[in-house]
């Protein structure tokens, strides 16, 4: 564990956070499809391990566009070299569909949401964590560098990520209203949608560490002003039981950030 743990005690480290919620969306004896699978599931220390989730399904499948990183991946079962917008797979044939860390690099995130919606059984579940664009430091981040620049960042912040592992990020699925519109749009119910404060994503360089600190502090603040600005989002929608229909006729229009509509609910920090 991160010696910059006991500063936020109140941070939840996002893979462990990630694991728990893929433990009770996986399908026994079912079929899981991991997008942007790398090399490994989940990279947590706490909680439910990879072995333990991979041994829940008969077939784990990783769809990544770097075919060295699927072949080190050691849980997999089958892998794909596909684009997500283009999944290799049948209609309805997928019980689960998962994508850690990667829909911050899509850069057409509506078609690859349809495509989740497509492969899943009625029924199946889509399960992800991301960053969150509300947070303040990447929602600069996102306004001030162009990708590119974005990328050289990360390389030099997590200089422990090998410069095969740091990718484009474009943040056009990384906020609250973005993702509960992509659902809207693809027949995708949003189940959960949580902001929560992860560990320090400069933990290097103290003096933005101890201003990320004082934010993740703040953040956990019961009624604090900014609920929605944790510094990740975790998510599990599913795709409707009923036979899929256009979205204008599943709803009288796009959903809205409120509790009160029943599709999502706003927390502070991930169950």
């Amino acid at each position: 564990m991160p010696w910059f743990r006991t500063l936020v005690p109140e941070a939840h480290y996002h893979q462990p956070q990630y694991a728990e919620a893929l433990w009770p969306a996986l399908p026994e004896c079912g079929t899981w499809l991991d997008l942007g699978a790398g090399s490994r599931i989940h990279g947590g220390w706490l909680g439910h391990g990879p072995e333990a989730l991979r041994q829940r399904v008969r077939t784990l499948v990783g769809v990544d566009l770097v075919a060295p990183h699927l072949r080190q991946h050691p849980h997999l079962t089958g892998g794909a070299l596909a684009e997500g917008e283009t999944l290799p797979f049948r209609d309805g044939s997928v019980d689960l569909v998962s994508a850690n860390m990667v829909l911050e690099h899509l850069t057409a995130p509506a078609s690859v949401f349809r495509e989740v919606a497509r492969v899943l059984r009625p029924g199946g579940a889509f399960v992800f964590v991301t960053p969150n664009r509300a947070h303040p430091v990447i929602r600069l981040l996102a306004l001030l560098l162009r990708p590119g620049a974005r990328r050289l960042l990360a390389r030099v912040v997590e200089s422990g990520r090998g410069a095969d592992r740091v990718f484009l990020t474009h943040y056009r699925a990384n906020r609250v209203l973005d993702l509960l519109q992509l659902g809207w749009e693809t027949g995708l119910n949003v189940e959960r949608l949580v902001p929560f404060s992860s560990l320090p994503m400069f933990p290097r360089l103290p003096p933005l560490l101890a201003l990320e600190a004082a934010w993740i502090r703040w953040f956990a603040r019961p009624g604090g002003w900014y609920p929605e600005g944790g510094s990740n989002l975790l998510g599990v929608m599913r795709r409707a039981v009923e036979t899929h229909s256009p979205a204008g006729s599943r709803r009288d229009g796009p959903p809205r950030e409120s509790g009160g509509q029943g599709y999502f609910a706003l927390t502070r920090t991930a169950p």
